[in-house]
């Protein structure tokens, strides 16, 4: 009795504690992650996706799903729900924003729940309610209405376009059509719309006032100033000698040509507004009056009169006299006049040599007037040697300006590039950055599935220690048996001794009590082995779960890989569709230039077409693709081409054979016509491909006309009328003037040799040319 009770006391206590473990066991465990990004730390739910994670449990043992978000601040309830039996989410709320939302799984033996983020996001959408025609030169602005999750991302292909908060801001558009494309970007993918804009120029005027005034001896300059579209053309269409404009609207008139009266001016300028010339013209009378010159008042009062021719001649009279009186006086008087006639020579020599003195002054001054005459010549040629340069410097300074302004255009061109260039750095530089995400994101599930394949070599591990254990357990209860068995054996030993001396009661005695304790011994052995095999089953069972959820993870990874590629593969097949579809807009665009011509009929010619088609030179190759020789001679008979059967390598003759029709087999039949030489030109050709036969293109023909008619190197010779090159010069002029690869080749000396054909419709088409892509 006593061992039943304790039998059931030890089932209630080991029941009592295996339960904590029991519920442990078979309770819920969230073993899912979402997928958080780590800018926003929450889910991206994208707009007309299912919702992107799926919670699950540990062991798939059955659980009851339940979801939780809290309602929103005006009180509204979203519309969400869960699968309460697979866990799946559905999200049908369209309202964007972000939310946090509880996930709950519980069972019987418990419950657990996982906590994130939500955020909607909405794909963007651009909207353009831009006008389609603007002025040229004239800073325009304008606003785009754009829907979308944030961070919404705007970009443009005009690199003069700033777009800063959807608001446009284009300082200074040039003249032209432009088809500009906008595109918004999130997380969620990418919109574009394009804008056709037609930027009209604005014609010329000219706003400044001239001064119309000028002094002789003085340089007139004017800068004229107008407001339009450039580039500006500067004319001067009346104006006096020596005025000229140059480039920057400058009107100089150098002061060697500025003399008194009044003159007329008129100044004109011109710009081109959608293939037409603009001007505007400015017409003034110029007055050019004479320099007020400052009077100087010039005493001479220098009345100095040089006498000394007259003065030596009385001197040399008086002397005379005096001598003959010498003669005449008595001696005692001769002494007083001899001196007196001495003082007299000495006042005559005096005088003669004043008068040598007064003669080289007069030289010295004559000398100095030439000199000072000579300065002023000298001082009047560095005057207008000065102002020679002045001009030339003012011309260098205006050229050196233009030089400048050419730089400045050159640099802004070189800095649009450069910003442009930085643009698409940026651009290249996002992509990485999203490309390097990628990667990482790769990296990351490349290291989720190692770190799974580490888990499962560690729990191979363990089953392998669990085998070593449960054999080493073998081995430990076999020597324990053996022991035991040992024991026995001295046991039964001790007992024989016993036997011996005891009597045959206390022999039966020990012996049941033997017989007991070895019961025991083996229930207990039985026991041990049976816990043994137990936790060896339990041991099993969790590494078979073990096994099956990292099977589980990998078929997760995998599938995400595989779901990456697939998105990986699909975002280069949409870049190769975009490509695909900007070459075939490209060609479009090039084909719609194009202008379609079509081939003239005699009926539609006229003389001045006639005369303009002799004088246009032009070389070419006709080919016929696709065309029967039936439907060529029908052409030919529509359009007035004549087709001749004539030696090869012969000039035209005043009368040959001429194709007039074909016979019941569709070979062609000749009669000999006169040359029309007045209408057709002389220059033929061989059509290529009529029928499409080796190098002689007509040789069945040629061979059927040959032996009917007995001619021996007759050949059919296509030959055009001379109004038909007018056509054909301006299909090919638009053709150049869309294709042209160097724009500034013209057409004349670019346009090579011209291979052409004719549509079914009777139209040309140009299929290359020199300078043409």
């Amino acid at each position: 009795m006593k061992k039943k009770w304790l039998i059931l006391y030890i089932i209630s206590a080991l029941f009592i504690l295996s339960t904590p473990a029991v519920y442990s066991y078979f309770s819920p465990k969230i073993t899912s992650q979402p997928a958080i990004d780590p800018h926003e730390s929450a889910v991206f739910l994208i707009e007309g996706h299912p919702f992107p994670y799926q919670p699950e449990v540990r062991f798939d043992i059955p659980v009851t799903w339940h979801l939780t978000i809290p309602p929103t601040t005006s009180g509204s309830r979203l519309k969400a729900s869960i699968n309460p039996e697979t866990g799946k989410i559905l999200w049908n709320d369209k309202r964007k924003g972000t939310w946090q939302v509880t996930v709950t799984a519980s069972n019987w033996a418990g419950r657990d729940s996982q906590t994130f983020k939500v955020k909607r996001i909405i794909k963007p959408f651009i909207k353009i309610n831009l006008p389609s025609t603007i002025t040229a030169q004239q800073h325009f602005k304008g606003s785009l209405e754009v829907s979308g999750s944030q961070p919404l991302e705007i970009s443009c292909t005009n690199p003069d376009i700033v777009i800063e908060d959807f608001a446009i801001n284009w300082p200074e558009p040039k003249a032209g059509k432009y088809s500009i494309q906008f595109s918004a970007s999130n997380p969620d993918g990418k919109h574009t719309r394009n804008w056709d804009v037609t930027v009209k120029g604005k014609p010329v005027k000219i706003t400044s006032e001239p001064q119309k005034t000028t002094t002789t001896g003085m340089d007139y300059k004017y800068q004229v100033k107008a407001i339009g579209t450039p580039e500006f053309q500067w004319q001067l269409e009346d104006a006096p000698g020596g005025m000229s404009i140059g480039g920057k609207g400058i009107v100089l008139w150098p002061a060697d040509f500025a003399l008194e009266g009044n003159y007329n001016v008129s100044i004109k300028v011109s710009n081109i507004i959608d293939g037409k010339t603009c001007t505007d013209t400015q017409t003034f009378t110029l007055q050019c009056k004479k320099k007020e010159q400052s009077k100087k008042l010039t005493n001479v009062n220098v009345k100095r009169v040089f006498k000394e021719d007259k003065i030596i001649k009385k001197q040399k009279e008086v002397l005379q006299d005096q001598e003959k009186l010498l003669e005449k006086l008595p001696k005692k008087f001769k002494q007083e006049q001899n001196k007196a006639i001495d003082k007299q020579k000495e006042a005559l020599k005096k005088a003669e040599e004043a008068r040598k003195s007064a003669l080289q002054l007069k030289k010295q001054k004559a000398e100095k007037e030439r000199l000072e005459a000579e300065r002023k010549e000298k001082e009047r040629q560095r005057i207008e040697a000065e102002k020679l340069k002045e001009i030339l410097r003012q011309q260098e300074e205006a050229e050196r300006q233009r030089a400048l302004d050419a730089q400045k255009e050159a640099e802004q061109r070189e800095k649009e590039r450069q910003e442009a260039l930085r643009k698409e750095q940026e651009m290249r530089k996002k992509q990485e950055e999203a490309r390097e995400k990628y990667l990482e994101a790769q990296r990351k599930a490349e290291e989720e599935a190692r770190k799974k394949e580490e888990a499962i070599q560690r729990q191979k591990e363990i089953q392998r220690k669990a085998r070593e254990a449960e054999e080493r357990a073998k081995r430990e209860e076999a020597a324990r048996l053996e022991a035991l068995r040992k024991k026995q054996e001295a046991l039964k030993k001790q007992q024989e001794a016993l036997r011996k001396r005891k009597e045959a009661q206390e022999k039966a005695e020990r012996l049941k009590r033997q017989e007991t304790e070895l019961r025991k011994k083996k229930e207990e052995a039985r026991r041990r082995q049976e816990e043994s095999k137990r936790k060896y089953l339990e041991e099993q069972q969790r590494l078979r779960e073990a096994s099956e959820k990292a099977r589980l993870e990998q078929e997760k990874v995998a599938r995400r890989l595989r779901k990456q590629k697939e998105l990986k593969k699909q975002a280069e097949e949409a870049e190769r569709i975009a490509k695909q579809q900007r070459e075939i807009e490209e060609r479009l665009r090039i084909q719609n230039k194009i202008k379609k011509v079509s081939v003239p009929s005699k009926r539609n010619m006229s003389r001045e077409q006639v005369e303009k088609g002799k004088k246009i030179d032009l070389r070419y190759d006709f080919v016929m693709k696709g065309w029967s020789f039936a439907d060529f001679n029908r052409l030919a008979k529509n359009r007035e081409f004549k087709i001749l059967f004539m030696p090869r390598f012969k000039s035209i003759q005043s009368e040959n054979y001429e194709v007039t029709g074909l016979d019941s087999n569709g070979n062609p039949v000749v009669k000999m016509k006169s040359w029309d030489s007045d209408y057709y030109s002389s220059k033929g050709c061989i059509v290529a491909e009529v029928p499409t036969e080796g190098r002689d293109h007509w040789k069945n023909y040629d061979i059927h006309l040959r032996r009917i008619h007995k001619l021996g190197s007759y050949t059919m010779t296509l030959f055009f009328p001379y109004h038909f090159f007018t056509y054909l010069e301006d299909a090919a002029i638009s053709y150049y003037e869309a294709r042209k690869l160097n724009p500034e080749i013209p057409f004349k000396k670019g346009a090579g040799k011209i291979k052409f054909t004719i549509t079914k419709d009777y139209k040309f088409e140009i299929i290359s040319m020199g300078n043409t892509r």
